[in-house]
């Protein structure tokens, strides 16, 4: 097939124990008390740019409301305008990449949430949501697992072309979807 590039391997994430005495649990719970003793701000981030409207919510541990994790800044209308015309910007930018650019972009993130950030993001899950390591582990693998079977089942379908006749060349193009989604989850 002409049109095929070589698939990624895809692997499931693996889920770490955190039993008594591992190195995992240690890592983990300095990351805890490290997350306990620093308010994170988190500011708007509209087009690649860090906005602090001033206007705050604080985000309390749901298990211990004495815990104040991070305060975030709320957006006005004016900076969901912005934000949604940033958003439709950048759609014109991923929407030109080629479709082995847009998964390697999501291969990358994968492998840092399943690496390199793991237990900062497991010790986020577990405070912010009030899960146990377990729990955090399964929450944490799954995106991971998102972030790889996608990338791995979009060759499928780009192998489905339709078929060709001598001196034709026929090719289904598989654009990215248009307009601007918004989405928010119930731990919003």
């Amino acid at each position: 097939m002409i049109w095929a590039v070589e698939k990624p391997k895809n692997e499931m994430d693996s889920i770490l124990s955190y039993s008594s005495g591992t190195k995992e649990r240690e890592e983990l719970l300095r990351e805890i008390e490290r997350i306990k003793k620093t308010t994170e701000e988190i500011p708007l981030i509209i087009g690649g740019r860090k906005i602090k409207t001033g206007e705050v919510i604080e985000i309390r541990a749901p298990h211990d409301q004495d815990v104040v994790l991070a305060k975030a800044h709320l957006a006005g209308e004016d900076e969901l305008k912005e934000a949604i015309e940033c958003a439709l910007s950048a759609w014109e930018d991923w929407s030109g990449l080629d479709w082995y650019h847009r998964v390697a972009i999501f291969r990358k993130a994968a492998d840092l949430l399943a690496g390199k950030y793991r237990k900062r993001n497991i010790a986020a899950i577990m405070m912010n949501l009030s899960k146990n390591p377990y729990e955090a582990e399964i929450d944490l693998a799954e995106l991971v697992d998102f972030w790889r079977f996608n990338p791995y089942y979009i060759r499928f379908i780009y192998e489905q072309q339709p078929d060709q006749a001598p001196g034709e060349m026929n090719r289904t193009d598989w654009r990215p979807l248009e307009g601007f989604i918004l989405a928010v989850t119930f731990f919003s």
